[in-house]
């Protein structure tokens, strides 16, 4: 054997490595498999996760087109609104002008006897219900006009006013019998329910578990329980059986409350036009608003108890026609004049 030539490798020397690379393929197999395990038993919960995440995100964007279609219609009632304050601003000025105009007669009949003021003071009385029938819709202010025109025409001691007395008794009559409608007190509480909007509570999102901070408790537990301890702290499984609510950011909450309110005025606007059917209509989109986006809480609860009590109220009733009477004193006033100019003649 020359010298330039190297021992051969002995059996010993091979036995050791060969044992360390079959240690290293084992513990490579059991971290595949720990980690396949792990993936196999979150899937479900992240598919679920991601499940619920995309109905939010329909959910929000299906709100948002509500909201925008919501936004135009609050311009355009916003715009009648401003139309009707206007319409009764002018009817109030009217009334008004009407009211100097019959000081202004009144003033001007200075000949006339005591009896003819009577009668001219329970004329105008008579015209004010008329007007407030037409205007109010509404007989409780006209019911009190109308009786002091007949406690008037009562203390006239004159038999030939008991005509007219008999035809505002039937006016009076059908006018108590008609019902009324408590406009003013409707449209308070509408507007007690708009106050009350941002009283509602949201649904709160998840919040992660409190982590068990003993430290005897964690050394019992094996490698996979802890690491299983805390991957499940960012998931949260929760129970079908109630209907969902969806958890909403603080832009779509705010649009929530103002599509609220929004339904409220629309029905305060429908109450004051005498339109039954937009204002029951108004109130159940807000009932299905608050039904959907707002989980059970005593606030929830005694809110759509009044907007139940509120829909079945009613805002319109079918008022007779007071006219007769007022007609009747016209004659009775036109024909006292006529013989009085006729008696100055002669």
């Amino acid at each position: 054997m020359s010298d330039t030539e190297s021992p051969a490798p002995s059996s010993a020397d091979a036995t050791p490595s060969s044992r360390r690379a079959y240690i290293a393929w084992l513990l490579l197999l059991i971290l595949v498999a720990a980690l396949g395990a792990g993936a196999w038993l979150a899937y479900p919960l992240v598919q679920q996760f991601l499940d619920r995440q995309e109905a939010l995100q329909q959910s929000l964007a299906s709100l948002s087109d509500e909201l925008r279609n919501e936004m135009m219609e609050r311009q355009k009632l916003t715009a009648e609104l401003r139309q009707l304050r206007d319409d009764s601003d002018r009817n109030q000025r009217f009334i008004t002008e009407r009211l100097d105009a019959q000081q202004n007669r009144l003033a001007e009949i200075s000949s006339t006897d005591h009896s003819d003021w009577k009668l001219a003071e329970a004329e105008y009385l008579l015209k004010l219900a008329h007007q407030r029938v037409l205007m109010e819709k509404s007989p409780r202010n006209a019911i009190a006009l109308m009786q002091e025109a007949d406690r008037i025409l009562r203390d006239l001691d004159d038999s030939n006013v008991f005509p007219l007395r008999d035809a505002l008794a039937q006016d009076l009559t059908a006018l108590k019998l008609a019902g009324s409608v408590d406009t003013e007190g409707l449209y308070l509480r509408l507007g007690a329910l708009n106050q009350e909007v941002d009283a509602l509570p949201l649904q709160q999102r998840f919040k992660a578990r409190p982590q068990d901070k003993s430290a005897s408790g964690d050394e019992q537990l094996s490698s996979f329980q802890r690491f299983w301890q805390r991957f499940s702290r960012y998931f949260r499984v929760e129970s079908q059986r109630e209907k969902p609510i969806p958890h909403l950011d603080a832009d779509s909450a705010a649009y929530l409350a103002q599509n609220l309110r929004l339904h409220f005025e629309q029905a305060q606007l429908a109450l004051l036009r005498g339109q039954p059917d937009i204002y029951k209509q108004s109130l159940k989109d807000a009932q299905s608003l608050i039904d959907k986006y707002y989980p059970v809480s005593e606030t929830k609860v005694a809110l759509e108890r009044e907007l139940e009590a509120l829909q079945q109220a009613t805002i319109t009733v079918d008022l007779p026609d007071i006219t007769h009477s007022l007609d009747m004193l016209h004659s009775y006033i036109a024909r006292k004049h006529k013989l009085a100019e006729g008696s100055e003649a002669q």
